[in-house]
C-alpha cells in the first residue's frame, strides 16, 4: 500500500515532467522515485523556472530541434501553452502530493500499531527460548519508536513503514535495558541467535547458520535443550557449530574435528571427517574419558543414541 501511494505520486510526477523538459531543454537532477518526495521537489523546481521562462525573468531557447511532424509556428504554440499551464499543473501537483501523503501517513500509522503488537508476542517467544536455554534472568524487549507529527512521518518514511525499531536485552536480574549490541557477550549473542532463529527460521533466506562460543557458560541438561535447538534448526538450514561440548558433538549428523600443530616454524590447522568409530572418541575426548575407558566409551554412545532418537522422533 505504501508502495501504490508512491508509485501515484511518482507517475504524474514523472508526466509532467516529461512534457517540460523537452521544451525548456532542462535536465532533471533526480529521477522520480518514493524516496522521500525528491522527485516532487524537482517538479516545483523545473515549473518554478517555467513560471520565469513565462514572466520573461529567465531566457533559455531551446537547442533541440523540432518534433517530428510539427511546423516551427505549431512547436512555438504548444510551448506556450503549456507554459501558461504549468502554474494550474503545478496546483494539480499540490493535490497529488498532498492525497498520496495522507494516504502514506495513515498507512505508516497502521503499519506502526500493527509491529507493536507483533513486538510484543516476539519477545515473550524469544525470552521463553532463552530460558529454555540457560539465560533466565535475561530480558528482551522490542522498542518500536514512531514519529510524533505527518511532517516526520513523511521524512523518514520508505517501504517498510516510519518506525525505528531496536532490540532491548538485559542479560542480568536488575539491570536496566540497553541495546542488544552493545551488552551482549560472544556467547550471550550465538544463544540470543540461535533463540531467534528458532522463531524466524523459515522466514529468512539464509542457507547456512555459524554458531560460535554457543557453548559459553553452559553444560549438563542446559548443554542438551542448546543441542536440541541447533538440531530444530537444521531442518531448514545448515548448521555449523564449533562446540566443546559432548553433548552438542553428539547431535551432529557430520562431525569434524579441527586440530592445530606446529610444522616448520609454522601453525598447521587441519579438517578432518570422522567417521562413526571417529565421532564416538572424539565425544568421549571432549567428556574426559580417557581412549580406553569402557564406562566412558559407553556414556559417548548413549549421547549418541540419545541425539539420533531427539533427531528421529
Amino acid at each position: 500500500l505504501m508502495d501504490e501511494a508512491h508509485r501515484y505520486h511518482a507517475d504524474a510526477s514523472k508526466k509532467a515532467i516529461n512534457e517540460l523538459r523537452p521544451i525548456l531543454g532542462l535536465e532533471m537532477t533526480a529521477t522520480p522515485t518514493d524516496e522521500k518526495g525528491k522527485a516532487f521537489k524537482n517538479i516545483v523546481y523545473e515549473y518554478n523556472l517555467a513560471q520565469a521562462l513565462e514572466d520573461g525573468k529567465y531566457v533559455k531557447i531551446p537547442t533541440v530541434a523540432s518534433r517530428k511532424n510539427f511546423t516551427k509556428g505549431n512547436r512555438s504554440d504548444e510551448e506556450l501553452d503549456i507554459l501558461k499551464n504549468a502554474e494550474v499543473r503545478l496546483a494539480e501537483l499540490e493535490v497529488i502530493k498532498s492525497k498520496s501523503g495522507s494516504l502514506a501517513v495513515k498507512i505508516a500509522k497502521q503499519l506502526n500499531i500493527e509491529r507493536i503488537a507483533v513486538g510484543e508476542k516476539f519477545s515473550l517467544a524469544i525470552i521463553k527460548n532463552l530460558k529454555e536455554l540457560g539465560m533466565k534472568n535475561m530480558t528482551f524487549k522490542v522498542d518500536v519508536t514512531f514519529p510524533e507529527n505527518e511532517d516526520d512521518i513523511l521524512s523518514c518514511a520508505n517501504e517498510q513503514g516510519a518506525d525505528s525499531v531496536r532490540f532491548l536485552i538485559s542479560p542480568n536480574l536488575g539491570e536496566p535495558l540497553k541495546p542488544l549490541a552493545k551488552i551482549a557477550s560472544g556467547g550471550e549473542m550465538s544463544r540470543f541467535m540461535l533463540g531467534l532463529k528458532n522463531i524466524t527460521a523459515e522466514l529468512e533466506g539464509i542457507d547456512t547458520l555459524v554458531f560460535d562460543e554457543i557453548d559459553t557458560g553452559i553444560s549438563g541438561v542446559i548443554a542438551k535443550v542448546v543441542a536440541q535447538k541447533l538440531s530444530d534448526v537444521s531442518h531448514s538450514r545448515q548448521v555449523l557449530a564449533v562446540t566443546h561440548l559432548p553433548q552438542l558433538a553428539a547431535m551432529a549428523d557430520v562431525h569434524y574435528l579441527i586440530s592445530k600443530y606446529e610444522r616448520d616454524g609454522g601453525t598447521i590447522t587441519e579438517l578432518e571427517l570422522l567417521n562413526e568409530e571417529g565421532s564416538i572418541k572424539e565425544v568421549m575426548r571432549l567428556a574426559g574419558s580417557d581412549p580406553s575407558s569402557v564406562s566412558g566409551r559407553e556414556n559417548a554412545i548413549e549421547l549418541k543414541n540419545w541425539a539420533n532418537t531427539y533427531k528421529n522422533a
